[in-house]
């Protein structure tokens, strides 16, 4: 049961944190003029201040952070060289198993929904066990099924094997993201990004040129061999070189449990569910939809290609047409260099500009790329292959362009869906994936015959549509939470302008700052006080107080856990506090949330507010509860303006038996 005290209903007011002093001070929207969060006053505390922190990140050297870097890397390399390495082999295929070409396209799309469908279990699995022992197992796993599709000896095997490698080999597009975000800071974190995704989207590309030579001198199943050998030298590079990453394991909460509450909460984190449920929420749904067109057009432009530029330009070897795919492969390792230091600078740019990190700024860097070039380059290709324009140069330089602009794209989307939700960062990102390979899975499967009805020229007009269009919903998405950005941090401003018009302490500013010892002690004693004065409350809910504040100083768990004090030249204006539920895994509960009566009006309740709620979301609770009553009408409308809705009330004589309370049980999903 929490209590959450009384608060006024006054104008909004955004804080935020410049993420990366060095002193972790943590500025609001207000810049220098009105609230500041100080550093806690320990190691712990200050290592979870609201926004990443220089301490998590000092964990690891740079030259660890490269090879963490490469090592996934390679492991990204490793899984997606198979999606299309068959491509230039697949007539060959076809003939030994006494099938068409079509059919093996199928399982090269069957294969891309397996990709897809796998994130949505190694992601919740590296939440609850870590980054390192899902790498390895995924690896081996890779390695594994890769020798039995090398050895298939029927069409039905070939299928089996194939489909469990990419299940297994998947695991590296999300946990190498995710251990990229865990090591980096957000303002590097796009540069070491666009190195790891320099991997993945390489692999597609010289797939099929790596195919193409091996299918030209040897057996189709070297192709699978070769794939073999980048699955066994990610697993010795995964258990040698690959340290563990994560900042917390939920596993270490299932210690002391019997095995059928173990299983039942093991379910509950690793449940795929929760990743599809996470498309609810817009922004990650845009953010979908925009690495799916990207996607799709990069599978629509590479898997044709033998069938599309050998008719046209007359090639007759798989070696021929598999020298197309280097023309986006250079692209991809061109852009590399540019991609993530682009986003980080755009990143930093808007820092300055408005005081504080955004996590929608860092989209703004794939405006041009990916509304402009990427569309502009598929339309030119598409009709100079439909038309017989321009030669060899004229598409492969289209695809160089296409495969460059989408390396400038991907690390901003990518390092966004880190940003967003840091808490779940492994989730969102896992289910990034699944829809942008679901899509792709689409665009594998019905290029071919669409371009065989409709003509190459009109299909690229519909993926260039489909760019454009995503770009337009990412637009709107760094639009809309760019104004409410703009707004919060407005009516911040006009409050406390307001206030110092009032009291004449411009030069005095609000500090926030994280609980120290005997902070409990005096918001036990505030609570009592004031309740006492204002609702003629007993001395039992003093004692309820005193239990909350020493449940949270014995049990806090920093990485989790928060106390806000917010002070003005040393004197307590308010507090709030965020503590886990013990009993409901993903769900936190707000407590103690008071502000002074001097200090009502002033939005200091609203600042207090999104802070609980901004950090609760970055560490990746799923909901926030709160217990009051029905008498905190000040207190309720913020709680139903900032997002909580009531699950049910009873009445109760808790605080004295002359006072009939009816107790309000309020949740926020978030």
């Amino acid at each position: 049961m929490s209590q959450n005290q009384h608060e006024d209903d006054s104008k909004s007011e955004s804080v935020d944190v410049e993420p990366d002093r060095h002193d972790l001070r943590l500025t609001t929207s207000n810049a220098e003029k009105s609230a500041t969060i100080l550093p806690a006053p320990n190691e712990d505390d200050a290592q979870l201040s609201r926004q990443d922190t220089e301490a998590i990140y000092a964990k690891f050297s740079p030259n660890r952070k490269r090879l963490v870097t490469a090592v996934v890397a390679c492991g990204g390399i490793s899984s997606t060289v198979s999606t299309l390495l068959l491509l230039a082999a697949i007539p060959e295929i076809a003939a030994e198993f006494n099938t068409s070409g079509s059919i093996i396209n199928v399982s090269n799309a069957i294969y891309t929904v397996f990709m897809g469908i796998s994130t949505l279990f190694w992601g919740p699995v590296s939440q609850v066990y870590g980054r390192k022992w899902p790498c390895i197992l995924s690896a081996a796993g890779f390695f594994g099924f890769s020798v039995g599709t090398a050895l298939a000896p029927n069409l039905a095997a070939f299928f089996v094997f194939r489909l469990l490698s990419a299940f297994t080999g998947t695991a590296y597009l999300v946990l190498g993201s995710s251990c990229i975000s865990d090591i980096h800071k957000p303002t590097e974190r796009g540069t070491a990004l666009a190195w790891f995704l320099n991997g993945t989207l390489i692999g597609q590309s010289f797939g099929p040129f790596i195919g193409g030579v091996i299918v030209t001198y040897h057996s189709w199943r070297v192709l699978f061999w070769f794939q073999s050998g980048l699955g066994g030298l990610t697993t010795v590079l995964a258990v040698l070189a690959l340290p563990e990453t994560s900042h917390k394991m939920r596993s270490k909460e299932l210690e002391g449990l019997d095995f059928k509450t173990k299983v039942g909460k093991v379910w509950d984190w690793t449940n795929p569910f929760r990743v599809l449920a996470l498309f609810r929420i817009p922004k990650l749904l845009v953010a979908g939809i925009a690495a799916s067109s990207l996607v799709w057009n990069m599978q629509s432009l590479l898997t044709p290609i033998r069938y599309v530029i050998n008719p046209r330009f007359h090639l007759t070897t798989p070696l021929q047409s598999g020298l197309f795919f280097l023309a986006p492969g250079i692209g991809f390792f061109t852009g590399t260099y540019f991609g993530g230091r682009y986003a980080d600078h755009t990143v930093k740019l808007w820092i300055k500009r408005r005081g504080h990190r955004l996590p929608e700024d860092r989209l703004r860097s794939s405006f041009v790329a990916m509304g402009i070039v990427i569309p502009c380059a598929i339309l030119i290709y598409g009709w100079a292959i439909e038309k017989e324009k321009g030669g060899i140069p004229l598409p492969v330089i289209c695809m160089f362009v296409q495969g460059f602009a989408q390396t400038i794209c991907f690390p901003s989307i990518n390092t966004y869906c880190l940003d967003v939700f840091k808490g779940r960062s492994a989730e969102v990102i896992a289910g990034n994936y699944f829809f942008r390979y679901a899509i792709a899975a689409v665009g594998t499967a019905v290029c071919l015959p669409a371009i065989n009805s409709i003509g190459v020229g009109w299909f690229n007009t519909i993926t260039a549509l489909f760019v454009f269009g995503s770009t337009a919903a990412v637009f709107c998405v760094v639009m809309i939470e760019s104004r409410k950005d703009e707004k919060s941090s407005g009516e911040g401003l006009a409050a406390m302008k307001s206030e110092n018009q009032v009291n004449g302490t411009a030069q005095n500013g609000v500090a926030i700052r994280n609980h120290r010892p005997g902070d409990m002690g005096f918001i036990t004693y505030r609570h009592g006080t004031i309740y006492a004065n204002e609702f003629d409350y007993g001395s039992s809910f003093e004692a309820f107080v005193g239990r909350i504040t020493s449940d949270f100083i014995t049990t806090f768990h920093p990485t989790s856990e928060r106390c806000w004090i917010a002070e003005r030249d040393g004197q307590f204006l308010g507090c709030i506090i965020l503590m886990k539920d013990r009993d409901t895994p993903g769900r936190a509960k707000l407590r103690c949330f008071l502000v002074e009566k001097s200090a009502r009006g002033l939005g200091l309740g609203t600042q207090l507010m999104k802070l609980c709620i901004d950090f609760a979301r970055e560490v990746g609770y799923e909901r926030v509860g709160l217990r009051t009553d029905s008498n905190m009408v000040g207190a309720r409308r913020m709680y139903a303006k900032t997002g909580f809705k009531i699950l049910g009330t009873e009445e109760h004589r808790t605080w004295g038996e002359h006072i009939l309370s009816t107790g309000e049980n309020w949740e926020m999903e978030l």
